[in-house]
């Protein structure tokens, strides 16, 4: 696996070119990038250094620069170097050379926030697409022309990618600048009805006052309201004192509590029951049937990559055994060896037996598919490092807090401790002793928790 360190992180403005000192024609293309040759940069701070180095980009484009210094490749942003080039290559004093310039940014005339970035769902070369709201807005071109219309944004992570405005599409490399015909209200406003879609019928409490509309949880610490002047508006914990909304089961109650809104299951004159949001406790039944669950995923899946590993059985069970009893670091370790074997083996057929040196533990047959077995023990480490893992799964308790109004106790309850914790209140309660058996039961069910505390907080 190859290291890529990374010299130098950011945005670098630059107000002048690098300098390629060697024909454009000279370098070997690949799709994005040069095979590597033999070469050198010249850093900001005057430092000639010699290796081997790969361009990356296109050829009337470059990007940035890859430099290997015979153990590292190096990733050079194209701002931290004043010169490039090939060695061994004789340059014809009347050779015109090229002057690569560096990539500028098109310029962002509009708050971020405007265009309501969201995720696409897709994902390419590793890079998140996301997109913006479709706003009216504008693009000025590097050739000067200006055009407006209804703009679409498109970004990979945090980088322009290109733009529509109306049907035409403009990469990011063509743009000078960009903005939308906004006002800070007009954002807010188109910003909030995007983010109103499919919302709940319920209600917002403010005080004693109760506005019926519709309504759109944001998260635990915010919604969205449409009331009756069909307004839509924001609202946290301070704003108002709680919500509801109507779901199939019926009606479900948020208060506002510790500056955020929590699921309250009863709101009486005495008693009030609302959901902790931290729980404390593990329920262990449910954490042993997932970690059980886990355990023969990843063993199916063990014995489907070795079933379909052309090593001996033997020499499967010795490596499982090596990477079971290795430590976590030494786990890493294999699997970087793996992977450097893999890729050398991807690249050269012939480095097979050399880059198997120093992953002799994996017991590789290389009379055969080499790749296959090296990709099957690298799915083995995977599969062992999710065994680790399952240890750390833990499903918590569905926690309920039981606050008493007047004097400010308060207590947990969940399913395998509600009987106990609710005898105290019920025991001293006389509609629960009174009450037969069968009832006495149902009122002890967590399951029955909102009958239960109506009966228990008219009693106190």
């Amino acid at each position: 696996m190859k290291l890529i360190v990374a010299l130098l992180v950011g945005v670098v403005t630059l107000s002048y070119a690098q300098t390629n000192d060697t024909p454009m024609a000279a370098y070997e293309w690949k799709k994005n990038k040069t095979i590597m040759h033999e070469g050198y940069v010249v850093l900001k701070s005057g430092k000639r250094m010699e290796g081997k180095i790969s361009l990356v980009g296109t050829p009337v484009q470059i990007e940035k620069i890859i430099f290997n210094n015979g153990q590292n490749d190096i990733e050079l942003p194209l701002g931290s170097v004043t010169a490039y080039g090939l060695t061994n290559f004789t340059v014809n004093a009347t050779a015109s050379l090229p002057s690569v310039s560096s990539k500028q940014s098109a310029v962002n005339d509009s708050p971020d926030s405007w265009y309501d970035w969201h995720k696409t769902g897709t994902v390419l070369m590793g890079k998140v697409i996301w997109a913006s709201r479709t706003r009216p807005g504008y693009v000025v071109l590097k050739n000067g022309n200006r055009v407006e219309g209804d703009l679409e944004a498109s970004r990979k992570d945090n980088n322009l990618w290109h733009i529509k405005v109306n049907k035409e599409k403009f990469d990011a490399d063509e743009i000078q600048n960009y903005g939308l015909k906004l006002t800070e209200d007009d954002a807010q406003r188109l910003n909030a009805e995007a983010r109103f879609q499919n919302p709940l019928s319920g209600y917002i409490i403010t005080g004693t006052d109760k506005q019926n509309g519709q309504l759109k949880i944001i998260d635990a610490s915010h919604i969205m309201f449409r009331g009756s002047d069909n307004n839509i508006k924001p609202y946290g914990p301070s704003d108002i004192s709680g919500y509801g909304v109507m779901t199939k089961n019926g009606e479900v109650q948020y208060l506002s509590i510790d500056n955020q809104f929590l699921e309250c299951k009863f709101d009486g004159k005495l008693f009030r029951v609302y959901l902790n949001p931290s729980p404390t406790t593990v329920n262990e039944k449910a954490t042993n049937r997932a970690r059980g669950l886990a355990n023969f995923a990843a063993g199916a899946a063990s014995v489907s990559v070795a079933g379909n590993s052309k090593a001996s059985d033997e020499d499967n069970r010795e490596f499982l055994n090596k990477i079971s009893a290795a430590s976590d670091a030494e786990l890493e370790t294999y699997a970087n060896q793996l992977q450097a074997a893999y890729d050398a083996v991807d690249q050269n057929a012939r480095a097979v037996n050399s880059s198997l040196g120093s992953v002799g533990y994996a017991n590789v047959d290389v009379s055969g598919d080499v790749k296959k077995q090296l990709q099957n023990r690298l799915a083995s480490i995977q599969l062992e490092r999710v065994r680790r893992k399952t240890g750390d799964i833990k499903i918590m308790n569905v926690e309920w807090f039981v606050s008493n109004k007047k004097t400010g106790e308060k207590f947990i309850v969940y399913e395998s401790n509600y009987k106990e914790k609710m005898d105290v209140l019920l025991k001293g309660c006389d509609q629960f002793l009174m009450a037969d058996k069968n009832k006495q039961k149902d009122l002890q069910d967590i399951d029955n928790m909102v009958d239960t505390f109506k009966m228990v907080d008219g009693c106190y």
